[in-house]
């Protein structure tokens, strides 16, 4: 599954923002069949942008992003959940 949105909010302002969702179904394949084990694990994913003009030659972008990685199995039981952000002020690009 997956999401995108991509928008000029009047002349000063545009967002964008992506979502995707993966669920994953498989098995662990051993040496010994009996010992097979199903796999399955779930991942999320999203990015964000705001950017918003100031003046014709200072703007400001505000971005994010994150995953989680959830696999659910026997032999694994960890998510991982990472995020950040950053601000970028630019100032006389010409």
């Amino acid at each position: 599954f997956s999401l995108r949105i991509d928008q000029e909010l009047g002349q000063r302002d545009k967002i964008y923002g992506r979502y995707f969702l993966n669920n994953t179904d498989s098995e662990r394949v051993l040496a010994r069949p009996a010992f097979n084990e199903p796999l399955w694990g779930r991942t999320h994913l999203l990015a964000l942008n705001w950017t918003h003009i100031f003046a014709a030659s200072d703007l400001a972008i505000v971005q994010g992003g994150g995953s989680i990685v959830s696999p659910d199995c026997l032999w694994v039981l960890n998510t991982q959940v990472e995020f950040s952000a950053d601000l970028m002020l630019v100032e006389s690009f010409y």
